[in-house]
């Protein structure tokens, strides 16, 4: 651990951003590039002395520490959703996050209407999972198809963060068809999993600028972690004095 700073981001004061100090260059991104600086640096003067900014991760970039998470945006109406969105980028937010699994796809199409005017000024993120199917989970095709209904549903053709939702599940690093968190003593191959073929496929064809990998237990997330080359690591993260995993195993400061 002694040669990795993992970076701290909070996702609506509810989870820890971390990464390796490998940044990518040459791949074309939504938030990169010094004009797309200065204009996320803009819109952070509006949040200064309100909501600090944070190095995200390896990639290079700052970020406010307070981001819009998708999780719950189609609780309430697509406008709703919309007006929430649009609400966060005038209050000068940065960190944008969400998943197809939320809302069944609802939250990326809310996205996609609320920010399809606009490219630049914050940086965005997506995953990729959570398939009915265990098997999919290992399939390049379905998680290739994944991806292209994100960015149908985002109206876009890139997003800045691509990212393996939960990266604890088994189903992700096997063929055997069980579910579950990772398995105690089974030595996975992380590297050579198709999903992170696939991560490295849409940034080698500029669909995201970054890799990532999201999850939520710590000690099954760090195996992952130092497995794999990435640039961020969102976990889950919701501090007490009895969960201080994410604290022991996960965030190291050198």
């Amino acid at each position: 651990h002694s040669s990795r700073r993992l970076s701290r981001h909070t996702r609506a004061g509810q989870a820890e951003h971390a990464g390796r100090h490998r940044a990518r260059r040459g791949v074309p991104g939504i938030a990169g590039g010094s004009d797309d600086q200065r204009r996320v640096a803009a819109r952070g003067r509006r949040t200064a002395g309100v909501v600090e900014d944070r190095e995200f991760g390896s990639t290079g970039l700052k970020v406010t520490a307070l981001g819009l998470g998708g999780a719950l945006l189609s609780e309430s109406c697509f406008a709703d959703g919309v007006a929430t969105i649009r609400h966060a980028i005038d209050a000068g937010l940065t960190y944008f996050d969400t998943s197809p699994l939320y809302g069944q796809g609802m939250s990326q199409a809310i996205y996609g209407t609320a920010l399809s005017a606009q490219d630049t000024g914050f940086l965005f993120a997506t995953k990729l999972g959570h398939f009915r199917d265990p098997r999919l989970y290992r399939s390049p095709d379905a998680l290739r198809a994944q991806l292209h209904e994100n960015l149908r549903l985002l109206r876009r053709e890139r997003v800045d963060l691509l990212q393996i939702h939960e990266a604890d599940f088994h189903s992700w690093w096997s063929d055997d068809g069980q579910g579950g968190r990772l398995q105690d003593g089974v030595d996975y191959d992380f590297d050579g999993a198709p999903v992170v073929e696939i991560l490295r496929e849409a940034r080698d064809r500029g669909q995201c600028r970054f890799i990532g990998i999201s999850g939520n237990t710590a000690g099954d997330m760090a195996r992952v972690l130092q497995a794999l080359d990435v640039d961020t690591c969102l976990m889950a993260f919701n501090y007490d004095l009895i969960w201080w995993g994410i604290i022991m195993v996960m965030v190291v400061e050198i």
